[in-house]
């Protein structure tokens, strides 16, 4: 059988636990000899604790409170500054608005005390111009009416009339011989300035006949009589004539030797360069039709 204290094993018949010595009564119950205690149950002995694993030591979480105290630091005085701020400014509102005030209640002072001698005087005019016409009034009523005196003042009158229809005689006698000569002056330049004209003309078209052989071969088309009296050679020209308008160059040292003689030419295209098409209307195309026309005829 076992113990029923330590359960340990115990012979049958046997009286203590050989072990805990625990006494076994033949029930198998435990039980202790008279006069002796039972010793106490041994106690389990704690564990020790495992060490922690050895490794980084933990992170200790940073304090927030400084932080914090800064902002609200920083939050305050930026409260400050803006309160001492708008409270400059409506002081110094109210102190221009205070200003403005004292200024238009002294002006209006002034005002006053410069508008009550002026009334004061205004009155004293009134009064002293009544005075005059008052008295004007009845040295009109006491003096008898002078009707003498106006004979003389309207033969006075009567003479400056005469003197201002005199004057206005000499004055439209002189004003008719100013237009007279200034009509005969525009009529004598009118005359001069028709004779340079036609004179101009003259000159004008002499010069054209000498610089060109055909003046309007490029606005006109031109007919058989126009050319009927041009020899070959000038014919020749007048073809020509017609592209150097254009600026053309020539490869033929005579015919640009020509061209450069004349005043209206500026050769800048070369003659390889040169395109009938693109720079020629149609009359000047028409035009050179019939002088190549004419030009074979005479040769």
């Amino acid at each position: 059988m076992n113990c029923p204290s330590c359960g340990a094993n115990v012979s049958d018949g046997a009286k203590f636990c050989p072990k805990c010595g625990t006494r076994i009564n033949a029930a198998g119950t435990p039980g202790g000899p008279a006069g002796r205690k039972q010793p106490p149950k041994p106690v389990p002995t704690k564990q020790p604790p495992k060490p922690a694993p050895q490794g980084k030591p933990p992170k200790q979480k940073k304090s927030k409170n400084g932080l914090i105290a800064v902002l609200v630091t920083v939050l305050v005085l930026a409260l400050c500054a803006c309160g001492g701020y708008v409270g400059y400014r409506l002081y110094q509102k109210l102190a221009g608005q205070t200003t403005m005030s004292r200024n238009e209640d002294r002006e209006d002072k002034d005002w006053e005390e410069d508008e009550k001698p002026r009334e004061k005087k205004n009155t004293e005019e009134e009064t002293a111009e009544e005075e005059t016409k008052a008295e004007e009034t009845s040295a009109e009523e006491t003096l008898p009416a002078q009707t003498t005196s106006a004979a003389p003042e309207s033969t006075a009158y009567g003479e400056g009339a005469a003197a201002t229809t005199a004057w206005n005689a000499n004055e439209s006698q002189t004003t008719a011989a100013w237009d007279i000569n200034a009509a005969q002056t525009t009529a004598a330049w009118d005359i001069n300035q028709a004779q340079t004209t036609a004179a101009w003309d003259i000159n004008s078209a002499s010069a054209t006949a000498d610089e060109y052989i055909l003046p309007d071969s490029s606005t006109r088309y031109l007919t058989g009589t126009d050319i009927a009296g041009l020899t070959s050679e000038e014919l020749r020209l007048a073809r020509n004539e017609i592209y150097a308008r254009h600026g053309r160059k020539f490869k033929d040292e005579a015919l640009q030797a020509y061209f450069n003689s004349k005043s209206w030419y500026a050769g800048t295209i070369e003659p390889e360069r040169f395109s009938d098409d693109a720079l020629l209307n149609d009359v000047e195309r028409k035009n050179l039709e019939l002088i190549k026309a004419r030009e074979a005829v005479l040769n």
